[in-house]
């Protein structure tokens, strides 16, 4: 048996600039080469194979540089100024042009006979983006109001309303990209800085990108600080996003609306319980996100998803924390074959904390911590066949709905450990159990002990020797 020699011998060269012409403007430039090194006679076979590498082959300065394989040029560019304090504008652009080829990459020309032309794969993407900042407390200052410790009379009320204001973000930004697969192209260093428009940016004199994609979003986000230490934060999302092949065009749209998420970092008690808690702390969130799918190729389709989640949390005056914790997601979906829907549920309790050891484990000299948890989470999912297929609403399903999975998991854990010199020691006990009710509706209960310990070596290298 003859064995076969791969050969490594390649040279990377690159090159980078950055500049900062103004404080607010920072602009760079990279680019970075890989090259063949190795003779074309012993890369490939055939004559007319060596001869096109020959011809892609080139020298510096009279050494042997060989031929490109990969190409990546990066151009950023930022745009921070500062125009006010209320006010925080940020404009960025990034481009990314990426060329490959390889020796599987040669292939005969098929508009001239006999020869052959070595393709390459190449990836365009240019994202631009804007931040904008609004700080609402700034604002009324710039416009004259005066400052919250300052205010006496209407403006002291104003400033009570007008500082629980959050501050106000609002993003945009556009991903337009292509890719070129196996194509006989070579851009010019121009083309690779990705400045050109979508459109010629997907057609390379006669040949047009495989895939080429433009994505659109747009974002907002604010909220409030209403009183007894409760904040309110809404949030609205958009994204448009195209995508092109020879073939077909796919557009979703995303949208995500209403997004509003509620934290209380210190729920008021009764006082009769200031012997028991030190804090009691609860956040929500409600997420309503609707998805539609349109295609040339009759694929459409329409996704509905609404998430909620709450969780409530307790500080015990003895050090221990309580936890619960709620998530719910429904989804509602719909296409030409018929709607579906699943619904994902889960609880969780937790209790952690740290006691100290009893008297008849009087080897235990230090807190012991203990850490008991407990889960329920559900799963099922639905599915009903015809209809009329997707109209632009994801319509409900109610109890025309045929269950193909409907599985309920629980599982508990008790944990508790101490430690000790050198080491820790603590033992596990914990159950869980699965079931179905749907099929054969199986159901199955295991329970692990587990006993573990974490032990800390320290290696001495002895005394370190006088000089």
């Amino acid at each position: 048996m003859t064995p076969t020699i791969n050969r490594q011998y390649v040279l990377t060269p690159n090159a980078g600039i950055q500049l900062q012409p103004f404080p607010s403007v920072v602009a760079g430039l990279g680019w970075s080469s890989t090259r063949d090194l190795v003779n074309p006679d012993l890369r490939v076979q055939g004559e007319q194979a060596q001869s096109l590498l020959e011809d892609e082959s080139s020298s510096f300065l009279g050494l042997y540089t060989g031929w490109e394989m990969t190409r990546s040029v990066l151009g950023n560019l930022s745009w921070q100024p500062e125009l006010a304090s209320w006010f925080s504008p940020r404009m960025t652009l990034n481009t990314s042009y990426r060329a490959a080829r390889n020796t599987s990459y040669i292939e005969s020309a098929d508009d001239v006979e006999g020869d052959s032309l070595l393709f390459r794969d190449v990836a365009m993407q240019r994202d631009v983006g804007l931040n904008i900042d609004l700080l609402p407390e700034s604002l009324a200052t710039s416009f004259g109001v005066p400052e919250h410790r300052t205010a006496a009379g209407v403006w002291k009320g104003f400033r009570e309303v007008w500082d629980r204001i959050l501050p106000v973000r609002f993003d945009w930004s556009r991903m337009v990209s292509s890719n070129f697969d196996r194509r006989n192209i070579d851009p010019s260093f121009g083309q690779q800085l990705v400045l050109a428009s979508f459109s010629d940016m997907r057609v390379f004199g006669s040949d047009t990108a495989s895939a080429a994609g433009d994505i659109r979003r747009w974002s907002a986000r604010g909220g409030y600080r209403l009183p007894a230490g409760l904040d309110a934060e809404v949030n609205y999302g958009m994204t448009d996003n195209q995508i092109f092949t020879p073939r077909s065009v796919r557009g979703t749209h995303d949208v995500e609306w209403p997004w509003v998420s509620l934290r209380w970092r210190e729920v008021p008690y009764p006082g009769a319980f200031s012997g028991l808690f030190r804090n009691v702390n609860l956040a929500a969130t409600w997420r309503d996100r609707d998805r539609t799918v349109q295609t040339t190729t009759g694929q459409d389709q329409g996704t509905r998803t609404v998430t909620r989640s709450l969780n409530i949390g307790f500080l015990f005056n003895n050090g221990f924390n309580f936890s619960y914790q709620l998530d719910d997601a429904r989804t509602d979906r719909s296409d030409q074959t018929g709607g579906s829907e699943s619904n994902r549920t889960s609880h969780s309790l937790r209790l952690t904390g740290s006691l100290p050891p009893p008297s008849f484990l009087g080897f235990v000299k230090k807190s012991m911590r203990l850490s008991a948890e407990y889960s329920l989470n559900g799963n099922f999912d639905c599915r009903a066949l015809g209809g009329s297929g997707f109209e632009g609403t994801v319509p409900g399903l109610g109890g025309d709905c045929t269950a193909h999975v409907d599985q309920t998991t629980q599982s508990a854990a008790f944990t508790l450990d101490s430690d000790f010199q050198g080491y820790t020691l603590g033992v596990q006990l914990v159950w869980s159990n699965r079931g179905s009710a749907v099929g054969r509706q199986q159901n199955s209960n295991q329970i692990n002990f587990n006993i573990f310990g974490r032990f800390a070596l320290r290696t001495d290298t002895g005394i370190e020797p006088v000089r």
